[in-house]
């Protein structure tokens, strides 16, 4: 079964690090953001896709696959 918080730890991650760069604590750019960016998300998006999952889990699969495709969507959009 899964919480209702799963994430939450994900999310605050997300937030402490924009307001981390926003204050000038963390660079803002740096060459392995573009490495991630260009390569290891759409990677990852990619082979999440390619895993063929079985029917019994294929309900928890697609909510697996709106977990990154939708945020990965929307900072594209951002980008």
């Amino acid at each position: 079964d899964k919480k209702r918080g799963d994430g939450l730890g994900t999310l605050v991650t997300l937030l402490v690090a924009a307001h981390a760069s926003n204050l000038n604590l963390s660079p803002s750019q740096h060459a392995l953001y573009d490495l991630c960016w260009k390569t290891l998300l759409p990677a990852s998006l990619a082979l999440l896709l390619l895993a063929s999952p079985s029917q019994k889990d294929r309900k928890s699969s697609r909510q697996d696959i709106r977990a990154v495709a939708i945020p990965f969507f929307l900072a594209s959009l951002g980008s």
